[in-house]
């Protein structure tokens, strides 16, 4: 039996730490911590009994590496907390182990610290979970990691709803999309680090009235006031974008996605190695438009997948503007494509498959 501490077990805004949890339950694994609402002193309480169990203990870390985003007295103090928590754990008998999701935090400030911290952060994982091969690369290439500790899975698919005839009536109505506009769908947070003002500065040389470009997703409140003004603002100035600026609820989303025929997810390549949001478009039968980074390099032969490399802002800009452009030309193949897409969500990103090779590892770790 192995027992396991799962950081964070839950997350609102994305249901893969749920679906994770979900496919290691169902192979056996026991989350100590699966129930957030649980009151303080039956937390300490669960978590004595976790330090003293003679099962294999295991705490298994997710997005550790955002505590190192910039360099302020609050972050290194984190920091040194977390690795000292680490020290104890070992002490105690206890195995960490991490899923390593981004080269470096999204919108870091301080590149040469965060890359510190994971080197150091390294030095006490007796595991490390990836998602694609380039960030196995990273690992072992970068920071000396022994490539024995590292386990490759893809991310797993999305669950997805039956689509909400009634709410695809109203937003078809909302967005003024009609039997034949073509159109393109960003859905996810709006951060910085996701290229929105360069999506839509693209957008705006788009000449086609019925291409229409829909913004989906809610403002990252980190992200500074004056771009989130701006972003707004693009969006009211050109007649064939719609912003819908709102957190999207879970029974949304397959309602969301059925109203576009592709998804374009602009990113900025420096910190990214996977794209919930590109798993969430091949769950709902969407090809996608993405730049060539991670798990992206894994696929990028697969006929959904329009992909582009770029070494410059000029080149970004020009190799986007290409893809919407094939996008555009090879309109009557998109559905056919989106079948495709779905089809590998569920044959390739198989939840319980994944669960059951990320329990084996667990098994391994010495």
């Amino acid at each position: 039996m192995i027992d396991v501490i799962f950081k964070p077990c839950y997350s609102k805004d994305n249901s893969y730490l749920q679906q994770v949890v979900t496919a290691l339950e169902n192979n056996g694994i026991y989350i100590i911590n699966k129930n957030t609402e649980e009151k303080t002193i039956k937390k300490i309480f669960i978590l004595i009994r976790f330090i003293f169990s003679r099962n294999k203990k295991i705490v298994h870390c997710n997005w550790i590496e955002n505590i190192a985003r910039s360099k302020t007295l609050k972050s290194r103090f984190k920091v040194a907390v977390s690795l000292i928590k680490a020290n104890i754990l070992h002490i105690l008998g206890v195995k960490i182990c991490w899923t390593m999701h981004n080269s470096i935090p999204h919108n870091c400030k301080d590149i040469v610290f965060a890359e510190h911290f994971i080197n150091r952060w390294l030095s006490r994982v007796d595991m490390v979970v990836v998602h694609c091969k380039n960030s196995m690369n990273l690992l072992v290439n970068k920071y000396d990691y022994n490539e024995n500790k590292i386990l490759c899975v893809p991310h797993g698919a999305y669950e997805t709803d039956n689509i909400n005839k009634h709410l695809k009536d109203k937003f078809l109505h909302k967005y003024e999309i009609n039997s034949d506009s073509l159109v393109f769908l960003y859905f996810g947070i709006i951060s910085e680090y996701k290229n929105i003002p360069l999506l839509l500065k693209t957008f705006n040389q788009i000449q086609n009235p019925d291409v229409k470009l829909i913004l989906a997703g809610k403002m990252d409140k980190n992200m500074e006031t004056h771009i989130q003004n701006k972003i707004r603002l693009q969006c009211n100035q050109l007649s064939n974008v719609v912003l819908d600026e709102r957190f999207i609820p879970e029974e949304e989303i397959s309602t969301i996605f059925s109203l576009c025929d592709i998804v374009i997810l602009p990113y900025d390549k420096i910190s990214m190695q996977n794209s919930g949001a590109m798993i969430q478009a091949f769950s709902n039968g969407k090809p996608v438009i993405i730049p060539e980074f991670g798990y992206v390099l894994d696929i990028k032969e697969k006929d959904f997948v329009f992909s582009y490399d770029y070494n410059s802002p000029e080149s970004e800009k020009r190799e986007l503007m290409i893809q919407i452009n094939n996008a555009v030309n090879r309109k009557d193949e998109l559905k056919s494509l989106g079948i495709l897409a779905k089809e590998f969500a569920d044959t390739e990103l198989n939840w319980n498959l994944i669960g059951k090779k990320i329990v084996e590892a667990y098994k391994n770790i010495k």
